[in-house]
Parts: structure tokens; C-alpha cells; sequence
């Protein structure tokens, strides 16, 4: 499955289970799901390559370690 497909699913998917997330919390993290599914691991350098762009692999591991450590995602159900 082409990738923006994919995204457009698991962004759909998860706004239906996650009514009251906001939207950018629900994009970053399916991209990050994606990336998982990607790269085939769970380590944030390894997923940060996979992001494209002309960033530094640093600079994109730092801001995945941001995103998971945000106090306001509250992912249990």
C-alpha cells in the first residue's frame, strides 16, 4: 500500500478512536507508526531515517524523543 494511503487510513482510523486528540498529536504520531512499520524498529535513530526532508538525522531523532515525551499524550484508553 502506497504510503499517503496508508497515512490517510491510520490518520482516519485513529481520529474515530481518538475523537477528542488533537489533530497534529494524531498526524505525528501515525507518522511515527509508519516509520515504525518503515524501517522495521522501534529505535528513533532508525525511524528518523526513514523521514524524508533535508534535515540532520539528529535534529529528526530529537524531535520524535519530543513527541513521545509530551505529558499532554495520553494514548491509554
Amino acid at each position: 500500500m502506497p504510503t499517503n494511503q496508508l497515512y490517510h487510513n491510520w490518520f482516519n482510523q485513529i481520529c474515530e478512536l481518538r475523537p477528542g486528540q488533537r489533530s497534529t498529536q494524531i498526524h505525528n504520531f501515525v507518522w511515527l507508526m509508519i516509520r515504525i512499520h518503515q524501517s522495521r524498529s522501534v529505535r528513533l535513530s532508525r525511524i528518523a531515517s526513514k523521514i524524508p526532508g533535508k534535515g540532520q538525522l539528529l535534529s529528526y531523532t530529537s524531535r520524535l524523543s519530543r513527541f513521545l515525551c509530551q505529558p499532554a499524550l495520553n494514548w491509554h484508553c
